[in-house]
């Protein structure tokens, strides 16, 4: 074994010296600091080894573990915030090599790969990202363009897009988009909400239909009406209004027509906070059902009155020509 001495950096006339250990243990060649000091004081120092094989560059605790290996055993250590004058510690970043591997930094860590070259993370059982933090961000390192933007992919192990979600160029609309499945899936335990980006005000959704789920699979306790459907609907209140997010914005010409669902019990959601449009347009084809059958009626009932109309104004016709006659 052999104790040598290494100077450190001079910095205002004091001076960081270090003492340092090396041996040869069972084959390995095996290095640690023992020592430091900064003008004849001593500092407290990690007692880790660094230990060379002939095929690897391990820990002591891997060593003298008595096992192929122990989970966190300590592998390189990188201690970024010694001083001259302080302890050989600090919150640098840490790389365990044991049954879990770890690599562990105090401050940001940068991961960089060559231009147009990709970083590559292969784990055979999925992959977490944990963070107290609530941020997850892809972020350029260059302007969005009209032909390059941000995206997150979903490949196939072929490398072909099954589907992505990202801002695709310069216009910074936000696309979910699926190339081989048939649908986008969207599940919540309650409902799904369209908001504006503060999460304040609600905002419209556009597309060419939007079908409401009816089958009978669904459903159970089917009958038909009880009520009238036509009086049901005479009864809703309809007022016309102002948006308040509207207003806010400087908007005063987007005038709307509707419902409060407050004030109109039969159509509203349990919450009494929105109108179910299934339900105002199920009362509405009743209430034309009802009045379709009415119109009915009276037609049949006018049709009969025009027949006696009509028979009355030839008995009329028939009196009068008799008394010409006469």
């Amino acid at each position: 074994m052999k104790l040598m001495k290494m100077s450190g950096v001079n910095i205002e006339e004091n001076t960081a010296v270090y003492t340092a250990f090396i041996d040869s243990y069972d084959g390995a060649l095996r290095a640690r600091i023992t020592e430091k000091r900064v003008n004849g004081s001593k500092k407290n120092t990690q007692e880790s080894w660094l230990t060379f094989t002939d095929k690897t560059v391990t820990s002591q605790r891997e060593v003298h573990s008595g096992s192929v290996d122990y989970k966190d055993a300590r592998f390189i250590d990188f201690f970024a915030d010694e001083t001259l004058n302080g302890d050989v510690a600090g919150l640098g970043m840490h790389i365990y090599s044991g049954q879990n591997t770890l690599i562990e930094a105090a401050y940001n860590m940068d991961i960089k790969t060559g231009s147009g070259q990709y970083l590559t993370i292969n784990s055979g059982g999925g992959a977490a990202i944990e963070s107290t933090n609530n941020i997850l961000s892809l972020r350029r390192t260059s302007a969005y363009t009209a032909t390059s933007g941000t995206i997150l992919t979903f490949q196939s192990s072929d490398k072909n897009w099954q589907g992505a979600v990202g801002i695709w160029n310069s216009e910074r609309n936000m696309h979910l988009v699926m190339y081989f499945g048939d649908y986008i899936m969207l599940r919540s335990r309650v409902e799904v909400r369209s908001m504006d980006v503060n999460g304040d005000n609600y905002r419209a959704m556009r597309a060419s239909a939007f079908n409401t789920s009816s089958s009978r699979i669904y459903k159970t306790n089917i009958k038909n009406l009880t009520f009238d459907a036509l009086k049901q609907v005479n009864q809703l209140k309809v007022v016309e209004y102002d948006l308040k997010a509207d207003l806010a914005e400087g908007i005063f010409t987007n005038r709307q027509v509707g419902f409060i669902s407050e004030e109109n019990m039969m159509i509203a959601t349990t919450d009494m906070s929105a109108i179910n449009i299934y339900k105002v347009t199920s009362l509405n084809t009743a209430a034309i059902q009802i009045l379709d059958s009415k119109v009915d009626t009276h037609t049949d009932r006018i049709n009969l009155l025009e027949i006696e109309n009509q028979y009355l104004k030839q008995k009329i016709k028939q009196l009068e020509d008799r008394l010409d006659a006469a």
